[in-house]
């Protein structure tokens, strides 16, 4: 969600990490189309839009049960500035 409502965002990569460590990395070098969220709006492409990321919808993984998981979303707003948002969750059994 962009919540500021002044400017777009256009994703440019989705990091995703298991416990600190990089897991994978997804970007616009292999989506078929432009992932952006317009001022004050929600992206739905990736709990919706599988079919535009092909193979290149972003994931975690690891070999055992994860204590955290993260993503990292790096965009390039409307006026051409460089950001990157963060979340990260701890995992119950």
């Amino acid at each position: 969600m962009e919540t500021g409502g002044k400017s777009g965002a256009t994703i440019q990569r989705v990091s995703s990490s298991v416990d600190g460590h990089v897991t994978d990395e997804t970007g616009v070098e292999c989506w078929r189309e432009t992932i952006s969220v317009a001022p004050g709006g929600t992206l739905d492409a990736f709990s919706t839009g599988w079919d535009s990321l092909v193979y290149c919808a972003p994931s975690a993984s690891g070999r055992s049960l994860p204590a955290v998981v993260g993503v990292v979303v790096s965009f390039t707003d409307d006026d051409g500035y460089q950001g990157t948002v963060q979340a990260a969750t701890s995992v119950s059994k």
